[in-house]
């Protein structure tokens, strides 16, 4: 049996309700949220257990089920991001470290060099994502309208090189808190 939603089970970010800025629009149809703003269009599938709907310029998610608490404000909260993204972008910033680390693009095709005997090929880049790379060829700007997409092909950067804490080389995001170790002592 199927108890119904009381105020006892009110998740504190899924009630809240998220504002439309001027610029975005909300269609929602069949369990999709699609929203089209200035940076792009985005869609999330949101489980039938909520229900997602626009009141005055605002997306509102209301849960059906009792057991939808759990997964209530974890949407509210991905909508939250993604109307930030469509409206404003979202971008990170990754930073290669270490001699002779570097990255270029040749041919549509980012080349990393991380000190192994062959360089990194970067091919299967989301369509939706922008890299560009700085100047002096040690960091990536992976910008989109998705954060959890620009997210990953961040995360599959550091994954190449991960950050060495005896002599900070590698790959790491730009945020990260690289906790530094003491080499071996001389007697």
């Amino acid at each position: 049996m199927v108890k119904s939603v009381d105020s006892s089970c009110r998740s504190r970010i899924g009630k809240q309700p998220i504002q439309l800025p001027a610029g975005v629009t909300c269609e929602i149809k069949d369990n999709f949220v699609t929203l089209v703003g200035q940076k792009g269009q985005v869609a999330l599938n949101y489980p039938r257990a909520l229900e997602v709907k626009v009141e005055q310029g605002q997306l509102i998610v209301v849960p059906q089920r009792h057991d939808a608490s759990a997964i209530w404000g974890t949407i509210a909260s991905r909508l939250r991001s993604l109307v930030k993204g469509v409206s404003e972008g979202c971008s990170r910033i990754v930073r290669i470290t270490g001699v002779g680390y570097r990255a270029t693009l040749v041919d549509n095709v980012i080349e990393l060099s991380l000190g192994k005997s062959h360089r990194d090929r970067i091919t299967n880049v989301p369509k939706d994502v922008n890299i560009t790379i700085s100047k002096d060829s040690t960091s990536l700007t992976i910008s989109g309208c998705d954060p959890s997409i620009v997210g990953n092909t961040a995360a599959k950067f550091r994954k190449l090189r991960k950050m060495n804490p005896y002599n900070a080389a590698g790959i790491s995001l730009d945020g990260d808190i690289i906790r530094r170790k003491e080499g071996k002592k001389k007697k």
